[in-house]
């Protein structure tokens, strides 16, 4: 459950992942780890989530999400919202044009790879 926007009493994380089984293991852990989460299986979703939900601080994303070129949905979050976090994730065993400054988790992944990540971005500025 995500609390009321404007007032979250913990970081609200976007998942977004266009296959529903991993998007769903992904909010799974996510909750279990305390977070706040909301989840989208487009990139388009993930972009009208952004815009609606301006509390979200980090989004975890796959790389590749159909209808949008590698990178495209990280391009057009930063540009409209620079301060927003992303961390990539990811499958394949080769990463081309990775984003600057977005760390990659490599699927399959476990609670403690995202603690590794997730919660330093969250502290650290820009």
């Amino acid at each position: 459950m995500v609390e009321p926007i404007g007032f979250p009493a913990r970081p609200v994380i976007l998942v977004v992942d266009d296959e529903q089984q991993v998007r769903q293991r992904a909010v799974e852990i996510f909750q279990g780890l305390g977070f706040a989460v909301r989840s989208a299986g487009t990139a388009t979703e993930a972009l009208d989530l952004l815009a609606a939900i301006p509390v979200i601080r980090l989004m975890f994303t796959d790389i590749r999400m159909p209808g949008m070129d590698d990178g495209a949905l990280v391009r057009e979050a930063r540009r409209r919202r620079p301060d927003l976090k992303i961390v990539l994730t990811t499958g394949w065993p080769r990463v081309h044009d990775v984003p600057e400054g977005c760390p990659v988790v490599r699927k399959p992944y476990a609670p403690d790879d995202l603690m590794l990540i997730v919660p330093r971005l969250l502290r650290d500025a820009c």
